[in-house]
């Protein structure tokens, strides 16, 4: 954890952000959900299937879940349905997880410069 700690503030610093990312370690999904029910933030997830479509307020004050490669469990989705957290639909493509974080980044990145 350290290590990819110390990648995350060296980018950052290379890249001038303000803002640093803090690397957390592993939890489950319900773990993660409960902890996040404090936060005053809007929590979306990529899904081929989603029914929305992006709209640029997805990412104020946001979090977004991307599921691992082989997709969302179905106690996952179940859960996720619980929460009422809305599928995100990109595109018609899957995308690899590597893909999907950067493309997730970008999407970020974009929308503080528009």
């Amino acid at each position: 954890m350290n290590r990819a700690q110390k990648i995350v503030e060296e980018a950052s610093i290379q890249s001038k952000r303000i803002f640093l990312p803090e690397i957390v370690s592993p939890v489950s999904l319900k773990e993660f959900l409960i902890s996040q029910k404090k936060q005053n933030l809007s929590i979306y997830r990529l899904d081929p299937q989603g029914e929305w479509k992006l709209k640029p307020e997805f990412f104020q004050n946001a979090i977004w879940i991307i599921g691992p490669e082989g997709g969302f469990r179905e106690k996952e989705i179940l859960l996720l349905q619980e929460r009422n957290i809305p599928g995100i639909k990109v595109g018609d493509t899957i995308l690899k997880i590597e893909t999907a974080v950067v493309f997730t980044a970008s999407l970020f990145r974009y929308s503080t410069i528009c």
